[in-house]
């Protein structure tokens, strides 16, 4: 095999191998980002269209699953309790800079944030990955360290986000969360539940930047050689031709 034909293998096997890693980047969630056509205002998420790909529906007390716009200080769940819910410190943007989710972690006032996922591949797994902060809600009763995590639910297999200890009247930044499931079904109900204690502080855990992807597969080693054999090609190819010019 002359020079140019390795060359030409390991591009191939370039180009093979990035192409099986875009197919594994598909992120299969809708609206992972909690994106609101038209919407200005926070809102209570308490009927299953308020947020297009996702289902949180309360009822009588069960209204503070609460989509944040950007920049909203105040009033971060629309009417529900009255109106004026604020947190002694506002998380602000994402990282992502969009729209995110805020959950009353006191599971009397709050219900999962669903979302069924198809096209999965049974006995393959998969990384869920997520942005995850916390906070108090501000008012003279609510102080005290408070507790947040996320209980991410796929199917019937159940984990936990880092727990987040909030200071009172505190926060916790934004940090990046990877939680590893194995599809059992085509088809399953993704749910995520805040988790707090302690019960009436209250404490709020905050959700952005949901993705639901297959995890990155290790290459294999012939991989690795193929990709070596066509750098070391590409560079001898350019080496000749610096010498013909020479």
């Amino acid at each position: 095999m002359n020079i140019s034909n390795i060359a030409n293998v390991g591009l191939i096997g370039v180009t093979l191998l990035l192409s099986t890693f875009s197919i594994q980047a598909a992120n299969l969630i809708i609206n992972g980002g909690f994106d609101t056509p038209g919407v200005t205002e926070s809102f209570s998420i308490n009927n299953p269209t308020a947020v297009p790909g996702w289902t949180a529906v309360g009822a009588g007390s069960n209204t503070l699953d609460c989509l944040i716009v950007s920049g909203d200080t105040d009033n971060l769940c629309g009417s529900s309790f009255g109106g004026g819910l604020t947190f002694w410190i506002n998380p602000g943007s994402s990282p992502l800079g969009g729209n995110y989710v805020g959950m009353d972690s006191d599971r009397e006032f709050s219900k999962p944030l669903t979302q069924t996922v198809d096209g999965l591949t049974v006995g393959q797994q998969y990384d869920i990955s997520f942005w995850q902060a916390s906070g108090q809600q501000k008012g003279d009763a609510f102080f005290g360290v408070t507790t947040e995590q996320w209980e991410v639910t796929l199917g019937s297999q159940s984990q936990f986000s880092t727990l987040m200890t909030t200071p009172s009247h505190g926060s916790i930044d934004w940090n990046f969360q990877t939680l590893t499931f194995t599809a059992t079904d085509t088809s399953e109900l993704l749910t995520f539940f805040a988790k707090g204690t302690p019960s009436g502080q209250p404490p709020f855990a905050f959700l952005d930047g949901i993705s639901f992807q297959e995890s990155n597969s290790v290459p294999e080693p012939e991989a690795y050689t193929l990709l070596g054999i066509g750098l070391l090609g590409i560079l001898a190819v350019r080496r000749q031709q610096k010498n013909r010019c020479a």
